[in-house]
């Protein structure tokens, strides 16, 4: 299908404006991904893998995007002069209730899994957040334990206060050596303690 492609560097599902239009006149609930950035793309790679659908959760592209109806393919013949294809013999597929039941049943499955997986990401993602707090956490503890002129209980005091208060902490990490030893001047000199 023309007009879409994907940006590899923005992570994104791009179209052009007449096939994005076209596309979500079909599909109004795909707007908040198309032509936008994925989120943590890198991690849901790690996560689920570089793959494709397969099998019955396939689908091409262009079967997806765009159903062609009869009177655009008859504007068509008229512009190219071409003979119309003889009409197609519709049979008949009634579905019994039972069927309909086990169509229900499955979706349901399926949005069940996906449901679960859906949390199983947002876990993942908490604990890759988590893990790079963490990070944080280590650095703040080296960088209040190098100042002197406390003894280690005092220091400890900082460190509490610090990881308590966010803003507080990237503001004394992103100080100097000497910014530190002022910071703690200040917070003791307070009664911050």
């Amino acid at each position: 299908m023309s007009g879409v492609g994907w940006n590899d560097d923005a992570k994104l599902i791009t179209m052009d404006d007449d096939t994005f239009n076209e596309y979500i006149a079909a599909h109004p609930k795909d707007e908040p991904y198309i032509n936008k950035s994925i989120d943590m793309y890198e991690e849901l790679v790690v996560i689920c893998g570089n793959d494709q659908a397969t099998r019955s959760f396939s689908r091409a592209v262009a079967n997806s995007v765009v159903d062609v109806d009869s009177t655009s393919v008859d504007a068509v013949n008229e512009e190219t002069s071409e003979t119309p294809p003889p009409p197609r013999i519709v049979e008949d597929h009634s579905i019994s209730s039972e069927q309909v039941k086990r169509g229900r049943k499955r979706r349901r499955d399926l949005n069940s899994k996906i449901d679960l997986l859906a949390n199983k990401i947002g876990d993942l993602a908490s604990t890759i957040s988590r893990s790079r707090n963490r990070n944080i956490y280590f650095e703040l503890y080296e960088e209040v334990m190098k100042c002197t002129g406390y003894d280690k209980y005092e220091l400890v005091k900082a460190f509490d206060f610090l990881l308590a208060n966010e803003i507080q902490t990237r503001s004394f990490l992103a100080r100097d050596n000497a910014l530190h030893q002022i910071w703690l001047e200040n917070f003791f000199e307070l009664g911050s303690s």
